[in-house]
């Protein structure tokens, strides 16, 4: 090794700290014979002349393991952190840029332009593993370089990219005895390939031993697979029923060509096959054909998926759908299990009590072979396809209920599967079942913040239609899915054309249902362009309908939309009472998600009476719903609203603490809008702790960005962003303040991301040294707004009467310490000191 090999080496962390950035995975097993390349791909990862660099090498030799390993070595360095991002189960190569833009936080145009400007100044690594199937994708990966400099990829792949400014670094095979070396098994054990066997080989058996009588016989295997790493590992697990010499005369027998060859003829490719096709010869035909089939699955599978989709009968014309959370098929159980003991495939996690299983992706690709030689490919598709249909309609009525936690999980662990079979319907021009099918998965779509793709799915499904071979029911639902994505990415224009057409299309069906969920989503996207009437018009005759429908769940949510109207134009007793109603109807219903979302909203509207220690544990509540079934967007809002509760009641650490937070989970869901209230709430933060200039600045950048973005402030949200305002202009000059928020004015919303995220952090970490003339809590904030809420004016009267706290709070139905804050907060505006 080198002597800056050594101090790079020497310069890393322990591979044990967990203290690293990204979501990296620590591996199970300790990578062996690998230290040397591991030093020298983090070397080529810190020079500034290499940007891209190539993991090239055959499946099976490593690729993603020094990959893995050489990222959490220089993880502390990339500012930014380190990101990992998955194509395994990626197939459609659209879908990279996509990945690879939500990564690194740049919004993708309803038209499909990529604003990777705005990533230029991100100093971050992207190790982008099993880049193979998607090399038609390879120049997408030069033009994010050359747009964000500061940059850095580290891709995995079978194959060399052949794109400009690419540096490849071939992965070696481990080290194998030499031929008439000597065989003492002490020396043979620090070979590299024989190290690897022994490990892997006492893991299957805990009795195995390298010793004098198998060392030949170990050192053979070796050296005949090349130290090939997924070979080894492979002949290694058959010493749970074969001896070393044993497995010699297997190999011997089937696999010629693993004696070995010229390392720069395409053998490796060829020994991995070989050494698949020698375990896959040890099975009785029944697990052939279960091994073959299980091939059609991306990202992992379970037995009872298995024994539908592998099963040998053809489907019949009249398709007899499986039945989804049928009772687990011990027969295709046991198979799984033997061929899991075989190494063909492993157990993943366990789900609803069935293991869950998967397969390595070279694996995979031996079975897919075999299956495609057998003619069998279509027939299994089509299985597989109708599996996911019907799983997704199944899930789509469950994510409803009282266990739509664990089905949106499971649909998370589906959704490779789920890709898959929307790619075979649309390739096959199946535009009914495609259309179901986006349909179904639309809800989900939106809770784990798939928003992009979904939408994609949705407008190619609608695009489908044009000979109108979709039910005009279903055609009612799909519009109005698309319509929340738009909707939910900040595009009330597109929402708005999808509800109507979803209006036009249920009322022609008769379905007062479809009807009323038309009716809804219009009424949502009025009320985000600041339409109060017409909005409040909408909801009341969707309420209506739903009503007429006897639909509970859609009560409950357009109860929450009329109460949020309520809330947006100020009239807080109304949007209170309306809430309660709404979190009463969704209790009754059983719906997790419209819960959290009414509770959330109650808080809100409690914080904007003064009523902020009782909106804290509303919003409390509504965030562990929220993060219990995994709903990204909610998570985010909660998160804010505690934080802005929290700097209210001054603590403006945990503010800052649930702001910052908050801004990771703003970013996966990728919606402009929900960026502006972030930067909104983060202002407020900063001229509460006296950062005046700051706040100023990104006052202005949000205002410009809600212009530009077409969703202006409600009266509700102006309430609060007023006393703001005038905070900062009068600790300003307004020659100052208006230069400020000039430009603010002219920054993107990455740009002005970073500046606020890091004027906050500056500011809280700053808070103990001195005194901050500005240094506020919301109630400072408020006293600059002498106009007193709604709630403050009933306690005003009250007060008039001379009522002490604990008489006013009866009256109201309030808590003696919400009464005393309202009492205080109204002094404090009326500039009294005292309440004689």
């Amino acid at each position: 090794m080198t002597a800056a090999l050594r101090i790079v080496q020497a310069s890393f962390p322990p591979a044990d700290d967990t203290a690293g950035f990204g979501p990296l995975p620590f591996a199970m097993t300790p990578l062996i014979g690998r230290d040397t390349q591991v030093a020298e791909v983090a070397l080529h990862l810190t020079s500034t002349e290499i940007r891209l660099l190539t993991l090239v090498g055959p499946g099976g030799i490593g690729k993603t393991r020094l990959a893995l390993a050489a990222a959490h070595a220089i993880r502390h360095l990339p500012e930014d952190g380190v990101q990992l991002l998955r194509f395994a189960s990626v197939t459609d190569p659209s879908l990279a840029a996509v990945t690879i833009a939500r990564a690194l936080d740049v919004r993708v145009s309803p038209d499909g332009h990529y604003a990777w400007a705005s990533a230029r100044d991100r100093r971050c690594l992207l190790v982008i593993d099993n880049f193979e199937q998607l090399m038609p994708a390879a120049p997408s990966l030069v033009e994010v370089l050359s747009l964000c400099p500061h940059v850095t990829m580290l891709v995995t792949s079978r194959e060399q990219l052949n794109v400009s400014g690419e540096h490849q670094y071939v992965v070696p095979l481990l080290a194998t005895p030499l031929v008439g070396a000597a065989l003492d098994p002490t020396t043979l054990a620090r070979v590299d390939s024989v190290h690897l066997f022994v490990k892997r080989a006492v893991a299957v058996n805990s009795g195995f031993r390298l010793t004098l009588e198998n060392a030949s016989a170990v050192a053979e295997i070796a050296r005949q697979l090349d130290g090939l790493p997924l070979a080894i590992e492979l002949a290694a697990a058959q010493c749970k029923q074969l001896t070393p010499q044993a497995i010699v005369d297997r190999l011997a027998a089937t696999s010629d060509v693993l004696r070995g060859g010229p390392v720069d003829r395409p053998l490796h490719q060829q020994s991995i096959r070989d050494t698949i096709a020698w375990s896959y010869d040890l099975l009785d035909p029944a697990e052939q054909a279960l091994f073959r089939k299980l091939s059609v699955f991306a990202g992992g599978f379970m037995p009872r998926a298995a024994a539908y989709v592998c099963a040998e009968s053809e489907l019949p014309p009249d398709i007899q759908l499986p039945e989804i959370a049928s009772r687990v098929n011990h027969s295709v159980l046991d198979r799984c299990i033997s061929l899991a003991g075989k190494s063909l495939i492993f157990k993943a996690s366990d789900l609803r009590d069935e293991p869950r299983f998967a397969m390595l992706l070279t694996i995979r690709g031996f079975a897919q072979t075999e299956l495609q030689r057998r003619g069998d490919v279509d027939a299994v598709a089509s299985r597989h396809a109708v599996w996911c249909l019907e799983f997704a309609r199944v899930a789509a009525t469950e994510i409803r209920g009282p266990s739509q936690i664990s089905w949106l999980d499971w649909m998370e662990l589906e959704h490779p599967n789920l890709r898959i079979a929307l790619g075979y319907f649309r390739q096959g021009a199946h535009v009914a079942e495609f259309a179901t099918m986006t349909n179904a998965l639309s809800t989900f779509w939106l809770v784990r913040g798939h928003l992009i793709e979904g939408l994609r799915w949705m407008r190619t499904a609608i695009a489908m239609d044009e000979s109108d071979a979709v039910e005009p029911s279903l055609r009612a639902d799909l519009r109005c899915a698309a319509g929340w994505l738009a909707l939910r990415q900040g595009l009330p224009d597109e929402s708005r054309a999808h509800a109507e057409s979803s209006l036009s299309a249920a009322r022609a069906d008769g379905h007062s249902r479809q009807v009323a969920a038309a009716l809804r989503l219009l009424g949502d996207v009025e009320d985000r362009l600041a339409n109060y009437d017409r909005a409040t018009e909408l909801m009341n005759a969707s309420l209506a309908s739903y009503r007429d429908a006897r639909d509970q769940i859609g009560v409950a949510d357009t109860l929450t939309g009329l109460a949020g109207i309520a809330m947006d134009r100020g009239r807080y007793d109304e949007a209170e009472r309306t809430f309660r109603e709404a979190v009463a109807a969704a209790t009754a219903a059983g719906d997790a998600i419209i819960l959290a979302r009414a509770l959330d909203s109650l808080s809100l509207t409690l914080h904007l009476q003064g009523e902020t220690a009782a909106a804290v544990g509303y919003a409390e509540r509504a965030l562990d719903l929220y993060r219990t079934h995994g709903n990204v967007r909610g998570i985010a809002i909660s998160m804010d609203h505690v934080g802005k509760y929290s700097r209210s009641l001054g603590d403006p650490i945990r503010a800052w603490s649930c702001h910052r937070d908050s801004l990771d989970w703003r970013r996966k869901v990728g919606d402009p809008r929900g960026m502006a209230v972030w930067l909104e709430a983060i202002a407020g933060l900063l001229a509460s702790c006296g950062s005046f200039d700051s706040a100023a600045l990104v006052l202005g950048a949000v205002e410009s960005i809600r212009e530009r973005g077409g969703f202006p402030l409600h009266d509700g949200e102006k309430a609060q962003i007023q006393p703001i305002v005038r905070l900062a202009r009068s600790r300003l000059s307004s020659a100052t303040y208006a230069d400020i928020r000039s430009r603010g004015a002219q920054m993107t919303l990455s740009e002005i991301v970073d500046v606020a995220y890091e004027a906050a952090d500056r500011a809280i970490a700053t808070m103990g040294d001195g005194e901050h003339a500005g240094r506020l809590d919301e109630t400072a904030v408020r006293r600059s707004d002498r106009a007193l809420t709604a709630r403050e004016r009933q306690v005003a009267q009250l007060l008039a009467r001379d009522l002490s706290d604990r008489d006013i709070a009866e009256r109201l139905s309030i808590s003696p310490r919400t009464a005393s804050t309202h009492v205080n907060t109204i002094l404090g505006k009326l500039g009294v000191h005292s309440r004689r």
